[in-house]
């Protein structure tokens, strides 16, 4: 079983000047016993983590689409803007143009009792992920933290860890030696603390190399690869594990895009417990020379190991 469309209404705005199918008197009050959520970006993820947590308690239940995440106005209607008037205009000429909502009004001739009248822009831009400019809600985070809530660290276990190393296998890595099986080839090891090296095989994700660290006083090192991308979407993901933490340490994997530092903390649950921090749609919009890498800032007796860093394209 499978709930093939689930979506709420982050607000009772209208977007582009076609009107929505939930608006102020439209679809806005509770009906009898039915559970019922605010129309606001907190309601919408509240109705969607409800949705999954029902088909979760589900004994057949394979999955939860949310129908349409994206579907935003082509020019954002205000009706008391001073314009209001010529945008409801070139909206109208658009979607008859090139298409916004589900029809046009050419769908009359096979369908004139339903797309023949409802034909225009969106009924539910009010209902997207996206708010009316194309920017993400946070409400789109639901689908990311509903395994592990927002601040814990994604725990692998054996049997994902499996899976995944079967599907890394199947993927290009883009780094140099990123399970470290030859030493420091590639990579650029500065500070104190860490250094890539032959361990015991219980201190790594796989092989018996990896970039461990521990230190008897405070130790802190950064781990660094250059790499250049071609315009596309990556994502980069390592395997972290280790114990002994103080508070106020800190363990991050990261990538410099030029100026701009995309980090992923980490935190440290225990010997042999990974965590596999992850970056996704990293968007390199022209060749580039990316820097990839982690950093430890940690108190004396911390110890642990990142192993099987891999970048990887996406698009």
């Amino acid at each position: 079983m499978i709930v093939a469309e689930t979506s709420w209404a982050y607000t009772l705005e209208d977007g582009d000047g076609s009107g929505n199918t939930v608006a102020e008197g439209s679809n806005d009050t509770a009906y009898g016993d039915l559970v019922y959520y605010d129309f606001s970006v907190q309601g919408q993820a509240d109705e969607i983590s409800a949705v999954i947590a029902a088909m979760a308690d589900t004994t057949n239940g394979i999955g939860v689409f949310y129908w349409e995440p994206a579907w935003i106005p082509v020019q954002v209607y205000n009706a008391d803007a001073v314009k209001a008037e010529t945008i409801l205009s070139e909206n109208k000429e658009i979607w008859e143009t090139y298409g916004s909502g589900w029809a046009s009004s050419y769908a009359a001739e096979y369908d004139p009792d339903d797309a023949g009248v409802y034909y225009g822009g969106s009924a539910v831009d009010n209902q997207a992920l996206f708010d009316f400019q194309g920017h993400p809600l946070e409400s789109l985070m639901t689908f990311r933290y509903v395994k592990t809530g927002t601040t814990a660290e994604r725990i692998v276990t054996e049997t994902e860890a499996e899976t995944e190393t079967e599907f890394l296998d199947t993927v290009e890595n883009l780094l140099v030696n990123g399970d470290f099986e030859d030493g420091d080839t590639g990579w650029t090891v500065t500070g104190t603390g860490g250094g890539i090296k032959d361990t015991e095989t219980s201190n790594v994700w796989d092989g018996s190399w990896c970039l461990h660290f521990w230190s008897d006083s405070d130790f802190a090192f950064d781990t660094v690869q250059e790499v250049t991308l071609e315009p596309g979407a990556y994502t980069l993901m390592v395997y972290v594990q280790g114990g002994d933490a103080a508070e106020g340490d800190t363990f991050t994997m990261f990538i410099q895009i030029g100026d701009a530092m995309v980090t992923e903390d980490v935190s440290l649950d225990g010997w042999r417990v990974w965590s596999a921090p992850t970056i996704e749609n990293i968007v390199i919009t022209e060749t580039t020379t990316v820097i990839v890498g982690c950093s430890v800032v940690a108190s004396s007796g911390c110890w642990g190991a990142w192993d099987h860093f891999v970048l990887y394209r996406i698009d």
